[in-house]
């Protein structure tokens, strides 16, 4: 039998008192924190907690951002219900709301959730005053690096609170130290709180998962499409090695060429005079590699949209780009693309496993992530015609000159569809793993089209 834990603050009896959050909760209170708990640990509930405790401690108020509009409504409406409505007002902030009416909202409660833009766009408008602001929560705060307006948000916040206190929350704070320190050195946070999946405390509030690994084998008929280009690359890459800006063993990466290219840079900036065709050559490079990865691993559909993209979008008229389109190779490809069906095995592949889920349990619902927007399409044409199944795609906001992603209110929309069973099977991009709570009787499948 759980104990719930009792505050002045929260509504009794709806949070959980678990041993390794309360910990965690003393832990974010001493210092700036990043908090690492696996997926579904309850990262939030240790910020209803922390932000219960300094609305008392203190006269201030506290702020969560976090990156998508679905996951800040998904807060906004967990806040309404955990915390006591007399005491504490919640308030949602999003880029929906004119920065006229914005601007007389702010003060209207003590808890704020929002996404990073709003909350930077009108720091930087002078609309909200972020001194008082005892807390901030990051939610997903491994984006808080580089340009990120997460980053942003938490270096106007460190400028200009009276007593800064950070707490970011992350299941995933990055693959090596490097990434990891980049983002603590940003957010000036003085402790990592970290208990993984094997912790004994965790063990029993997690869920087991059956995982299991299908491999399809890429066609013949597309592996001979993408040789051409890897030969082209693998050339270009070559030279690069040569030259002494390609310096990583081993196969071309995608992390390999962004490390060239940051060696071409600083030979540009130190005036060698064979640096520009160097980045020019890298460039294409890196175009070629997000190719055939498209090719190899998401399909026919996904590189044809692909090298549409490009002749179509804002980088058209880039020199890279008209030399990529022009090439022979190119040319031969895309005469290819049009006349050839759909043949990628990993498209088949799903289809069959959600049409055999649905089959032996049609109230189950499936969530299939991808890593291309192109994939999510390609798959839900794939699943359209089956018997019994709801195809619902969830991508991000769209950055492109095509316009294919989701507006924040359609995002919201197709989420709360895929909940109340309009539809059974969701189709996201990596949007969809930001930290989204979807509470669904019957999920029956997770499946990730990937590729390694």
């Amino acid at each position: 039998m759980s104990t719930s834990l009792r505050h002045d603050g929260l509504q009794e009896g709806v949070v959980e008192a678990r041993a390794y959050q309360l910990e965690a909760v003393d832990v974010a209170l001493s210092s700036s924190t990043l908090l690492v708990l696996p997926t579904a640990a309850g990262k939030t509930a240790v910020a209803w907690m922390a932000i219960a405790e300094m609305l008392e401690r203190t006269n201030g108020w506290a702020l969560m951002i976090a990156p998508t509009a679905a996951l800040v409504k998904q807060h906004f409406d967990d806040l309404e219900l955990v915390f006591d409505k007399d005491s504490t007002k919640s308030i949602s902030m999003s880029g929906a709301i004119p920065p006229s009416k914005r601007e007389g909202m702010w003060n209207k409660g003590r808890l704020v959730v929002s996404t990073p833009q709003v909350v930077r766009n009108d720091v930087n408008r002078g609309l909200l005053d972020l001194s008082d602001c005892c807390l901030l929560i990051i939610d997903e705060a491994h984006h808080s690096t580089g340009e990120r307006a997460e980053a942003q948000v938490a270096d106007l916040y460190l400028e200009l609170a009276n007593e800064p206190l950070i707490l970011g929350m992350t299941a995933s704070p990055g693959s090596n130290t490097e990434k990891v320190q980049e983002i603590c050195n940003r957010l000036q946070v003085g402790r990592i709180h970290l208990r993984t999946s094997e912790d004994n405390m965790l063990s029993e509030h997690l869920a087991n998962l059956d995982i299991e690994e299908l491999k399809v084998r890429v066609p013949d008929e597309i592996r001979e499409l993408a040789e051409p280009l890897v030969r082209w690359q693998e050339s270009i890459v070559e030279r690069e090695r040569r030259l002494g800006r390609y310096v990583m063993p081993g196969a071309v990466t995608h992390r390999g060429l962004a490390n060239a290219m940051e060696r071409a840079n600083l030979a540009v900036r130190r005036g060698q005079a064979d640096a520009y065709g160097s980045m020019s050559r890298i460039g294409l490079a890196m175009s070629l590699h997000h190719l055939i990865n498209h090719l190899l691993c998401q399909g026919l559909a996904a590189a044809k949209e692909f090298l549409d993209r490009k002749e179509n979008g804002e980088d058209a008229e880039k020199k890279n780009t008209r030399n990529l389109l022009r090439d022979s190779r190119i040319r031969s490809l895309r005469d290819s693309l049009a006349e050839m069906p759909e043949s990628h095995s990993k498209v088949g592949a799903v289809r069959r496993l959600v049409r055999e889920r649905i089959r032996r349990d049609p109230e189950s619902r499936i969530i299939v992530f991808a890593t291309y927007r192109d994939t999510v399409s390609a798959l839900e044409t794939a699943l359209l015609n089956l018997k019994d199944v709801r195809p619902i795609q969830f991508i991000g906001q769209s950055k492109r000159a095509s316009g294919t992603g989701l507006t924040p209110k359609q995002q919201v929309e197709r989420i709360e569809s895929f909940r109340a069973g309009e539809g059974n099977v969701l189709i996201a991009t990596s949007v969809g793993e930001e930290g989204l709570d979807i509470p669904t009787p019957g999920l029956g499948d997770l499946l990730r089209a990937g590729c390694k």
